[in-house]
């Protein structure tokens, strides 16, 4: 797909977004593995103890609430593009939707869940 990007077919706002959503995911499953896994191990228990008072706890929370609402977004945006897509193929916003580059549709999408995640 990323070979084939200028394509027709893999430059519409859907895989765009795809990207976008991809570095969520990719984020929040290394948290995921790093942080949630091992709460389960009985021989991390104090490990664990002994970071509930530092910064790591609100960063795990902080990269789960910004991928939750990255997604959220994300597939509203998709939908929208969608229904943009089929009932208003020639309006001025699908036009708009066409031409943003990938770059600025990661940045655009990234951008508000992060603030509110911090």
């Amino acid at each position: 797909i990323y070979q084939s990007r200028k394509s027709s077919t893999y430059s519409t706002f859907f895989f765009k977004m795809t990207w976008s959503l991809a570095i969520y995911d990719i984020s929040y499953v290394i948290i995921y593995f790093i942080i949630e896994i091992p709460q389960d191990w009985p021989c991390l228990y104090g490990f664990y103890d002994a970071i509930n008072g530092t910064i790591i706890p609100q960063l795990h929370w902080a990269n789960q609430w910004q991928s939750y609402l990255a997604q959220f977004s994300g597939v509203t945006a998709i939908s929208v593009s969608r229904m943009l897509h089929v009932c208003y193929p020639t309006s001025n916003a699908t036009r708009i939707m066409r031409s943003i580059s990938t770059q600025i549709t990661i940045i655009l999408h990234g951008i508000p869940p992060l603030l509110y995640a911090l």
